[in-house]
């Protein structure tokens, strides 16, 4: 309703977060051409509209779940999406163990399907997006590795690409909605000390 301000905004909002909206645009916008400044009230409602809008993905390591069994390490890591929608392109989630050099020693990939993390729940009408998440177990093989202070970093890099293409594009690792981003768009999540005797064969020798 053009001739309800508030009414309009808050239909917006309702409408990123119900119907799971990826981007919001200017188009349509009543306050676009304003020459005076936009009532505060309905500012926040139209930057929360904003906001919602898209994916915000985050990850973490579960306090306390690192164990340590012969060469083998697990954690539990969490990865939540805290938009409103999930991501359409084909970014790849995994793991790079790093050594106290700054070395990657180990990779692996994630088994989180960020496409599928996302609240479904269009039966309500709320006012801001549920945030959905996915727990999964980490296996780190040891087997070779030197005694010493480790850390596991997560990262979801870029992997729409086209076969065949005469041009490959590729983006930076996707910026993920917490603090702790490196130069290369990895983001540490659990440290790990691996002591002398863990990197002995399972023979003594």
């Amino acid at each position: 309703n053009r001739t309800d301000p508030r009414s309009y905004y808050e239909k917006g909002l309702h409408d990123v977060v119900r119907y799971h909206v990826s981007m919001t645009s200017s188009a349509k916008f009543p306050d676009r051409d304003a020459t005076s400044t936009m009532d505060r009230k309905l500012y926040l409602v139209w930057a929360q509209a904003n906001t919602s809008a898209g994916y915000r993905y985050s990850v973490e390591a579960r306090p306390g779940s690192q164990s340590l069994q012969g060469k083998v390490a697990s954690i539990s890591v969490a990865w939540t999406n805290y938009g409103s929608a999930a991501a359409t392109e084909q970014w790849a989630p995994g793991y790079k163990l790093v050594d106290f050099s700054g070395a990657v020693v180990r990779s692996l990939p994630a088994t989180v399907n960020l496409k599928a993390l996302v609240h479904d729940d269009s039966s309500q009408s709320r006012e801001e997006a549920v945030p959905a998440s996915s727990d999964e177990s980490v296996h780190i093989d040891l087997t070779g590795l030197a005694p010493g202070h480790y850390t596991l970093c997560a990262s979801v890099d870029w992997q729409q690409h086209k076969p065949g293409a005469s041009h490959v594009v590729n983006y930076a690792p996707m910026a993920l909605a917490r603090d702790g981003r490196d130069g290369s768009g990895l983001y540490p999540i659990a440290t790990l000390d691996l002591p002398r005797d863990a990197t002995k064969p399972a023979n003594g020798q």
